[in-house]
């Protein structure tokens, strides 16, 4: 193009020119040679690409998963707390990660540290990111009451926490998969929102096709938690929201449903 161009400049009795580049690309250079072979002289070479995208283009920024990926049993040694369930690495080194991590004497922590690593604690256990965090802690501040109540029954609240009460999952992890992989409903509905605010009277139930995954027939075969038992089809009605005992199953209520009337 930049040939054929500066031919009919050229026959058309020009001799002189100024070249202003734009855009990167190697290409560049060649055309500029393509005109001065033809006999135009090339005064001024001017690059006039606004910053940053002159030279290499920047790397794609790649999408931030909005879940914990690294490594868990460091996290649990660190929190002293098996916060993603029974792990047999974290069984067998009950001290802080690191080099220094068994022989050190730690001194006592300010009040400011002992919040801090509750706080952190809490995110890596409902597997929740620093900003949505925030959000449920703003949340949990403008409603009535104690704010620390407020923010753990919001985040016992959560469709994947439901789903791992109710038994369906063996860790929050797998209960969030379940949940995003559209194997869940909420009141004969899918919802495939990990977030999303379990509410007094709500069914969650596993769907029809789903019931048969190896992932919820296992857990149910051995149950870790929850005193759930394998019915067809499974499904648990939240009665009310929990009060103090943020961790035990007493708030919900395990049902099998023949032919719309719960039997208990």
């Amino acid at each position: 193009a930049a040939s054929d161009a500066g031919q009919k400049a050229y026959d058309a009795g020009l001799r002189k020119v100024e070249v202003f580049v734009k855009g990167p690309g190697g290409g560049r250079e060649s055309a500029i040679r393509a005109v001065s072979n033809i006999g135009i002289e090339v005064t001024v070479i001017r690059d006039i690409t606004p910053l940053p995208h002159n030279g290499c283009r920047p790397p794609k920024k790649r999408r931030k998963m909005a879940r914990y990926t690294g490594p868990r049993t460091k996290k649990a040694r660190t929190f002293g707390d098996a916060i993603y369930g029974y792990d047999k690495a974290y069984e067998k080194r009950k001290y802080p990660p690191g080099q220094h991590g068994n022989g050190r004497k730690r001194g006592t922590k300010s009040e400011y540290a002992i919040q801090l690593k509750e706080k952190q604690k809490a995110k890596y256990t409902y597997g929740v990111l620093e900003r949505q965090f925030y959000k449920t802690f703003a949340e949990a501040a403008r409603k009535h009451g104690v704010t620390g109540d407020n923010l753990l029954k919001l985040l016992e609240q959560r469709l994947d926490n439901t789903v791992y009460r109710l038994g369906f999952a063996p860790t929050r992890s797998s209960a969030r998969q379940l949940v995003a992989h559209k194997h869940i409903t909420v009141n004969g509905r899918i919802l495939n929102v990990p977030s999303y605010t379990v509410k007094v009277g709500d069914v969650i139930s596993i769907r029809e096709k789903s019931k048969n995954l190896d992932l919820v027939l296992d857990t149910l075969s051995q149950p870790t938690h929850g005193t759930i038992t394998s019915f067809d089809p499974i499904t648990g009605i939240f009665t009310y929201v929990p009060n103090d005992d943020f961790y035990g199953p007493d708030y919900f209520t395990y049902v099998l449903c023949d032919e719309g009337n719960p039997v208990y």
